[in-house]
């Protein structure tokens, strides 16, 4: 089984391009030809030519998810995926997650409840680390209305 990581702050070597560094990790994972649709999926094939440490914080965050993508892993970990994006990164990102979770395995770490809602069916939260809640994302909102009012319901001000 393997895995892909999006985490909240990536650690590239910026001084490659983003090209140049996706067909690195394609010859590290040996798989061919994926970086080209990835770059076009996530509305980066412009900027292909540009160092990673010139693109801006969402461009970053896309290039972050095909990292993560690049191998076809089986189960995908995002970590605060769309913190910081702006309305247009984060719907194409949100769409991508959807069309990838119909598929494989996803989770979603996220302190974006509306977010969580959108694109999960289970909701497990932590608090203090210990888990308060292991449930369908249905469960969750027939009972309290929305996981927003569940989260503050129950962790509120802890």
């Amino acid at each position: 089984m393997n895995f892909g990581i999006q985490m909240q702050d990536g650690v590239f070597d910026e001084r490659l391009t983003i090209h140049d560094y996706c067909l690195l990790l394609e010859k590290l994972f040996d798989v061919e030809g994926k970086t080209d649709k990835y770059l076009k999926d996530f509305e980066l094939e412009d900027k292909r030519k540009k160092k990673i440490n010139t693109l801006s914080g969402g461009e970053k965050q896309k290039f972050n998810i095909i990292c993560a993508l690049l191998h076809d892993p089986e189960i995908l970990i995002f970590d605060e995926v769309s913190t910081g994006l702006d309305t247009i990164n984060r719907s194409v990102i949100k769409k991508y997650i959807k069309k990838f979770a119909e598929k494989k395995t996803l989770i979603l770490v996220s302190h974006y409840m509306e977010e969580i809602e959108q694109l999960c069916e289970r909701v497990i939260c932590i608090n203090n680390k210990h888990i308060i809640v292991d449930e369908d994302i249905i469960e969750i909102r027939n009972k309290y209305g929305s996981l927003e009012k569940f989260y503050v319901s129950e962790v509120g001000g802890q």
